[in-house]
This record gives structure tokens, sequence and C-alpha cells, in this order.
């Protein structure tokens, strides 16, 4: 939902565009030989821009934003001879904090943080010596905490979390997997609660993970947990509840459960 109140739903086929009071709008469809247009490939990832504007991720494309003005699409891709562009067109992830940066997750080239003007990226996909690594390819997911820490899920390299140094230098990247007790590290999802723990989904269950003491609880089916299997980058949350989107419907987790 951006400022104005209108809703977008990304889908196979493009970006469909809904009022607040929920009539449909049209559909933002790929065109081809339109620059202007959204790019080929399913939409993978929303997220809310400057000026009722729209970041829009898309799988095999790259990053566009849309302009609510004109409804039109600029792009932003990877490109081999700009070491600040992209560091891979399949978006899988966005974020952006207060700094106004924006961070980028994508599914084969790890993770970017980028400028937006003008645009202009780091990349720590592990190509630059000089630049801390993500360590794993496949970003699932970014979400902060109550704490304003930046997690970063993998699918395959377990869960992450940014270091950050003077004027908001990133340091490295701390890392939980299945050596620490994650049920395991493909992790499709994660939700802060209330209590500072978070919710880490995965292929397996639910993991719960408190930073601070770094104990881990896990959810089973065996142990009550309806579904085993939840879906890449489906989470939300609000002022009561966690929600997962799982291969057998949504579950919804009340915040502030006893870890």
């Amino acid at each position: 939902m951006t400022a104005s109140g209108n809703r977008f739903a990304g889908t196979t086929e493009g970006l469909y565009r809904h009022a607040a009071d929920g009539s449909a709008l049209g559909l933002d469809a790929h065109v081809e030989a339109d620059d202007g247009s959204i790019g080929a490939g399913y939409v993978s990832a929303l997220l809310p821009a400057a000026d009722d504007g729209l970041w829009v991720g898309v799988g095999g494309s790259g990053l566009f934003r849309r302009d609510a003005a004109t409804g039109r699409f600029e792009a932003f891709r990877h490109d081999p001879s700009t070491p600040s562009s992209l560091s891979g067109d399949y978006v899988t992830a966005l974020y952006s904090p207060a700094d106004g940066r924006l961070w980028v997750g994508t599914r084969s080239n790890g993770l970017n943080r980028c400028s937006v003007t003008p645009f202009a990226c780091e990349r720590f996909d592990g190509r630059d010596p000089g630049t801390p690594s993500l360590g794993h390819h496949h970003v699932t997911a970014l979400r902060t905490d109550g704490n304003g820490s930046l997690w970063i899920a993998t699918s395959g390299g377990g869960l992450r979390r940014a270091q950050f140094g003077e004027g908001g230098r990133v340091l490295g990247f701390d890392r939980w997997s299945t050596d620490e007790g994650l049920l395991s590290d493909g992790v499709m999802s994660v939700e802060a609660d209330s209590d500072g723990s978070l919710w880490v989904a995965t292929r397996q269950g639910l993991s719960r993970l408190d930073p601070a003491s770094r104990r881990v609880v896990n959810h089973v089916p065996q142990s009550g947990l309806p579904v085993s299997h939840f879906n890449t980058g489906a989470s939300a949350a609000d002022a009561r509840y966690l929600y997962f989107g799982s291969v057998a419907g949504l579950v919804s987790v009340p915040k502030g459960l006893p870890l």
C-alpha cells in the first residue's frame, strides 16, 4: 500500500492496482519494446517509495520504480561494466530504513545496499575482497527488529544479522544456522516478536530465536504446529499477531507468547 492508500498486488502477469475502497484500477503489464513498462517476469517484491511511488522487484529483469503521477517504470539492472549497479536482476526482497537507502536481496547474487539518488549500490556478494560478504547467494526476506537490527533470511545459508559501524558502514554479518539450533538453514522468512525474539520460518517448521541469549525453541507438527512447510518471503506482522504463509494456508501466531 502506498501513501495515497492505493493497493498493489504482484503476480506472474504484472502488477495489479486497486483503490483504497478495493475497486480495480488496472494492470501494469510488461510491454515489449516499451522501456517505460514493468519488466518481464513475475513480481517478487514490493515496497512503497517516496512521492507515493513504488519499488517493484521482478524475478529476472531487475528492480523498477513506479512513478505515481505517470504510471511509468524506471529500471535499475545489473551492468557488468558498472561496479555500482545491482549485483543481479532476480530481485527477491526489499527494505528501506530511515536513512533512505534501499536494501535489495537477490536469488543468485546476494545482497545490495543502494543509494537512490543517484542510484548506486554496495554489493555484499563476495566479489569485492574489500567489502564484507553476506556469505550466501539467495536472500529470501529482509526484516528489522525493535532494536533496529537488520535480519537477512537466506535459502541455504541460515539467518544473518548485519553489523554496523561508524556512519552506518557494514562491518560484517552474524550467522545463525542449524549449528545454533535452527530447524533448517533454508530460512523462508523471519518476523520480530514484541519481546525481541524472532520467529524463523523454514520448510521444516518454525524456530523461535532469542538473539540476546541465543536460545532457540523449535515448533514442528509433532509439537502442535499445524504445518511444517512455509513459503518464501510470505510473512507479515501487525500489533497483535505474526503471520506466515504455508503450503496449507496462513498460520497466525499471537505476539508475546512465553519463550
